[in-house]
């Protein structure tokens, strides 16, 4: 099936995919998403990932969690 991205869930995804297997904390991930109008919580960041994770169900791709450090793409 197709599952289409927000906004901000295609922008996570895009900076994934621009540097593989480099871990992001969330700190950078929300530095990252504030060109997009309003501020972004680490919280939101958690959210995003878990509908990003959802939607690449299937994939070769999927975002881990590096526990104590942030998340990064891992590709199969």
């Amino acid at each position: 099936g197709q599952h289409m991205l927000r906004n901000r869930e295609l922008r996570l995804l895009e900076i994934f995919m621009n540097a593989p297997q480099i871990i992001f904390t969330k700190d950078q991930l929300t530095d990252r998403l504030l060109t997009i109008s309003e501020a972004v919580t680490e919280n939101a960041i958690e959210v995003y990932i878990g509908r990003i994770r959802k939607k690449l169900t299937g994939c070769e791709a999927s975002i881990e969690t590096i526990r104590g450090l942030g998340y990064k793409l891992v590709i199969a």
